[in-house]
């Protein structure tokens, strides 16, 4: 019993003290420290403030849709998803773990868990990296301010989970380097998360393929016996287990999956989508000027100078910081860095059109490098840079987007003004509509927004489980191509109406109305009774008659 409460006693002072530590260094640090602290919850409160009231966005009716059918029907073949299939994934885990009948609601928490993730993830990185807490507390303050990660970040989408994944992976190789490639557990985490990333959002491939040049690197200067078994096995083995959920899909049915993942694998397809899309991105020149406007302005430039500023110092004072036993890890380390960062700059412009997502990965990979480079500082210069990584912390807390205040706090104490609150409610009273008109059993409703009956417990259409993403371009396919992807498009629609006859047709909450037209014209002509809806989720709705 005396050996068992030594044990218990040394274990417990071993996992207290990364917390006892996080404070230490110094009484002024400690005091900025604090004040960052603060900082950075009031952002984090504004933040999750803004994801509760945000209106839905388009791309909730895709992910969402895809969650909550996952378990019904084939996510590419049947329901025509056009991502990796991580998130939908993550997503149906949640909604069956807590059984809520509050879709939309419980997507936006999810996000509000992922961001108080990221945001722990982010400190404990700059922990363990540089030796400071301020340093953590200033990057997710950055994180959470720029318009970049929090626009696509603040609602139901796939644009925050590979993030979170990026870091883990990023984390968990950084420890495998700096113990020389002797954890076989950190070289598995890590091949693992990177995995997830990249079966998250295909754009972040550059994190597969960094990580996997740096375990090639490392082979140079060991057998290659001892490399393969030690290292590259167990990176290895970690990748195949994270990408499982796509390598499954990809084998059972190659072409399904490779030609809904693409999307543009098609060039008909791909100017179908450039036509229907934004203009932004059309070609290169587009791209570089969005990206110029993304990057290079406001927050996102304050991370990208702090980079700069913390490379030139470390570059200007090498031999003085770098200490002979950090030299392999600083190698390695830098290396590996630098390589995601280049490879997330080249990524953005290879996705066609372009949008604000795409361009998430070099801030994130920014704000990890600077961590990085900040900690191979001496303690001395660390403690003394104290004052001006304060004044970024500071920067960036005022910087605060202004739409975070929107609603701050009434409307967020009060529950019943939360999207998904609102969202529930209306929705119920479309189904309300519908059982007044005297549908009873298993209601089908054909529409462009296929969350709003799935929240009210109705059934929808697999074919437009995708909402508008497939359906908009899908006449620029061919026809054989179409039957075998199982795509209804704008011309065929009137067809598949006559053919599937719903109980009811939703129009007026799709981004573009013109898309809604073949709706519209076959409930006139069928006789649908119109019956316009409230404010939210709003729009038109047409009920069958039966008489």
């Amino acid at each position: 019993m005396k050996i068992f409460r030594q044990n218990f006693c040394i274990g417990a002072q071993r996992l207290r003290a990364p917390v006892d530590s996080l404070f230490s260094g110094g009484g002024a640090h400690n005091i900025l420290s604090f004040i960052a602290a603060i900082f950075s919850l009031v952002v984090l409160v504004l933040l999750i403030s803004h994801v509760l009231l945000r209106p839905e966005n388009h791309d909730e009716q895709l992910f969402l849709t895809t969650g909550i059918l996952w378990s019904q029907f084939h996510v590419y073949r049947d329901l025509q998803f056009g991502h990796l299939p991580n998130h939908p994934f993550f997503i149906h885990v949640i909604l069956q773990a807590t059984s809520s009948e509050k879709i939309m609601l419980t997507g936006r928490l999810t996000q509000i868990g992922m961001w108080i993730a990221l945001v722990g993830i982010v400190i404990v990185f700059a922990k363990r990296f540089s030796g400071s807490i301020l340093v953590g507390l200033t990057a997710a303050i950055l994180l959470m301010v720029s318009p970049v990660i929090t626009k696509p970040g603040s609602y139901t989408s796939n644009n925050l989970l590979p993030i979170i994944f990026l870091l883990l992976g990023a984390y968990a190789l950084l420890v495998a380097i700096q113990e020389e490639y002797r954890s076989r557990v950190a070289l598995f985490a890590a091949g693992a998360l990177f995995a997830l990333a990249m079966g998250s959002k295909a754009n972040y491939i550059f994190g597969v393929i960094a990580p996997t040049i740096i375990i090639i690197f490392a082979a140079l200067r060991r057998p290659l016996g001892h490399h393969v078994l030690n290292i590259l096995f167990p990176f290895a083995v970690g990748g195949i287990m994270g990408g499982l959920p796509s390598l499954y899909f990809f084998i059972t049915d190659p072409e399904i999956f490779w030609r809904s993942v693409t999307g543009g694998a098609n060039p008909d397809t791909l100017q179908g989508s450039l036509e229907v899309a934004t203009d932004r991105g059309a070609d290169f020149a587009g791209q570089l000027l969005y990206g110029r406007h993304l990057w290079f302005e406001g927050v996102e430039l304050l991370i990208f100078v702090s980079l700069v500023i913390a490379s030139s110092a470390f570059i200007y004072r090498f031999r003085i910081e770098t200490k002979n036993r950090d030299i392999k890890f600083l190698v390695h380390g830098i290396l590996f860095l630098v390589l995601m960062l280049i490879g997330s700059f080249i990524v953005p412009f290879l996705i066609k059109p372009s949008h604000v997502q795409y361009f998430q990965p070099p801030i994130v990979i920014s704000v990890v490098c600077a961590i990085f480079i900040f900690g191979r500082f001496r303690a001395d210069t660390r403690r003394a840079a104290a004052p001006v990584v304060f004044a970024v912390a500071v920067v960036a807390f005022a910087a605060v987007p202004t739409h975070f205040l929107a609603g701050f706090p009434l409307r967020t104490i009060d529950s019943s003004q939360w999207t998904g609150s609102v969202f529930h409610q209306a929705s119920h009273r479309f189904a309300e509509e519908l059982q007044n008109a005297g549908l009873s059993g298993k209601i089908t409703v054909a529409t462009l927004a296929p969350i709003v009956p799935l929240e009210a417990g109705l059934s929808i259409y697999p074919e437009l489980a995708a909402g508008p993403f497939k359906y908009r371009t899908a006449d620029f396919l061919p026809e054989a191509e179409r039957v075998r992807l199982n795509r209804v498009s704008v011309s065929t629609m009137p067809a598949f109406l006559s053919q599937k006859r719903p109980d009811a047709i939703l129009v007026g909450v799709a981004n573009d109305p013109a898309l809604e037209i073949p709706f519209i014209e076959f409930a006139e002509q069928a006789g649908y009774i119109r019956r316009d809806l409230g404010p939210r989720p709003g729009g038109v709705l047409y009920i069958r008659p039966y008489f």
